[in-house]
């Protein structure tokens, strides 16, 4: 596909709005972007991607896999130490890469979450293909790596992680301005911590009906008023 500039200025894509603090940190991202969220182990990674994750259930249907805890005691407390015990989030084990595209496409699933690449590295191929693959079907894709203590990624496909943001968790913040890369927005730190502090959804206003009784124009004090005119005027004829 090859468009000019003049084409390509007035193409219009689809993006998602996310709310504070997330529209800081991630931007406009569009429906089928991809994040990665990267620390060394017990910075946070997971509490952030599920609080990434509940935001995202405000613009379609989400997938997170656990694929290093599975459905477990230890994913329970995070779920309710973050206050997402009523988030629409869809919680599943790593069954395998088919299985796993096959119930993307059946549930009509718009984001997905894969915790962690690096338990599944050695399983899935390569981590490029499976990303393409989601780019085509219009699946945003978050996934979570383990980060070594000299800065490396863990796993053989390391090399391969070709995102449009990543995010460094240092001790519960997401960062932006740290890793330097991010297509969607403006490199950003938040400074307040998700793990202790999860992010609030903004609560929809509604508009309260009014119980008063609107006062009638005409009763019967107007109506005896309006007759004795009429009497009146009748006896002067």
């Amino acid at each position: 596909m090859g468009v000019t500039a003049s084409e390509l200025s007035k193409m219009e894509f689809d993006t998602y709005k996310l709310s504070h603090p997330w529209d800081k940190i991630v931007g406009k991202p569009e429906v089928n972007g991809s994040i990665l969220l990267y620390s060394p182990a017990g910075s946070g990674k997971s509490t952030v991607a599920m609080q990434l994750c509940d935001e995202f259930t405000n613009h379609g249907n989400v997938l997170y896999v656990a694929a290093e805890e599975g459905i477990s005691a230890t994913l329970k407390d995070k779920v309710n130490r973050s206050n997402l015990q009523k988030s629409e989030i869809d919680f599943h084990e790593w069954e395998g890469e088919e299985k796993l595209k096959k119930y993307i496409l059946k549930n009509d699933i718009n984001i997905l979450c894969i915790d962690s690449y690096t338990i599944i590295d050695e399983r899935l191929s390569t981590f490029e293909p499976f990303r393409l693959w989601c780019r085509e079907h219009d699946v945003f894709f978050i996934t979570i790596v383990q980060q070594t203590k000299d800065g490396k990624f863990y796993g053989k496909a390391s090399a391969g992680f070709n995102v449009d943001c990543k995010i460094q968790v240092i001790d519960g913040r997401p960062s932006t301005e740290a890793t330097g890369k991010n297509r969607f927005g403006p490199l950003y730190t938040h400074d307040e911590d998700l793990t202790q502090n999860p992010a609030t959804k903004p609560k929809k206003s509604r508009k309260k009906k009014s119980t008063k009784k609107k006062k009638s124009t005409s009763g019967p004090k107007d109506f005896d008023a309006s007759m004795s005119e009429v009497e009146q005027m009748m006896k002067n004829i």
